[in-house]
């Protein structure tokens, strides 16, 4: 198990796709030939939010854990913990008064030091917010480490629920953990399609 949950952050391109249901939503990630490589199944309505990844469908064996750390001011922080050996990767936080006009959240290291951002297109956000019909244009978002972009995710709308692209082919380095990349586009899509921009 050790050897293939390895194995399944080792790639630098994956894809979403989501389904909704009556309560939440399902999201199957893909790697780049096409396996299911992980698996989350996200019911909302809690008061502390915490978004499991799992290896497959079965639910049996957690990844990830996007656990919420805060509840009681304008801040949506979660801390992204590897389950099997209950450490944490880094953190994602985002600050709603600094994201009227476009989405964007900080990514912090292990010792909450910020390294980061994943930075929506400011168009695009523009658009979405102001024009009537907007959010019906696809979210695309720039990640951004050390100075640098390793990293896109590109929504795209299907008829029954949506899909998003992670690219992380010009991360050659491989400096962003794939973990906190599939993180981060979870992140994108429960969380923001939650609060409805």
């Amino acid at each position: 198990m050790q050897q293939a949950q390895t194995e399944t952050w080792m790639y630098d391109y994956y894809y979403i796709r989501m389904k909704l249901l009556s309560i939440g939503a399902k999201y199957w990630i893909y790697d780049p030939y096409g396996n299911l490589a992980a698996f989350c199944h996200h019911k909302p309505f809690k008061l502390r939010d915490e978004i499991v990844v799992y290896s497959d469908e079965s639910m049996s064996y957690p990844l990830i854990t996007l656990r919420q750390q805060n509840i009681l001011d304008a801040t949506a922080v979660f801390a992204i913990i590897d389950v099997p050996t209950n450490t944490i990767l880094g953190f994602f936080g985002r600050k709603y008064w600094k994201s009227v006009l476009q989405d964007i959240w900080k990514v912090y290291d292990p010792w909450q030091r910020e390294i980061g951002m994943v930075v929506e297109e400011k168009g695009r956000g523009l658009i979405r917010r102001f024009v009537p019909g907007g959010r019906l244009v696809p979210k695309v978002f720039h990640v951004h480490v050390y100075g640098r972009e390793v990293g896109v995710l590109r929504q795209q709308f299907k008829m029954i629920g949506d899909e998003w692209e992670l690219d992380f082919r010009v991360d050659r380095d491989r400096v962003f953990d794939r973990r906190l990349a599939v993180s981060s586009a979870l992140l994108m899509a429960i969380i923001e399609r939650h609060q409805g921009v």
